[in-house]
């Protein structure tokens, strides 16, 4: 099953996927991303 990166609640139904991981909804991937350090994110980026 599917959890959020974000808040760790499974997730039922349609996830907001992106190539880090998949979120509940748009806004926890916003906070996701803005959390995650310069390093990370240049491995995101690449």
């Amino acid at each position: 099953m599917k959890k959020c990166l974000y808040c760790h609640t499974p997730i039922e139904g349609k996830a907001y996927a992106h190539k880090i991981g998949y979120f509940c909804k748009e806004t926890h991937f916003d906070a996701y991303y803005r959390s995650l350090p310069k390093e990370k994110l240049a491995l995101f980026n690449a």
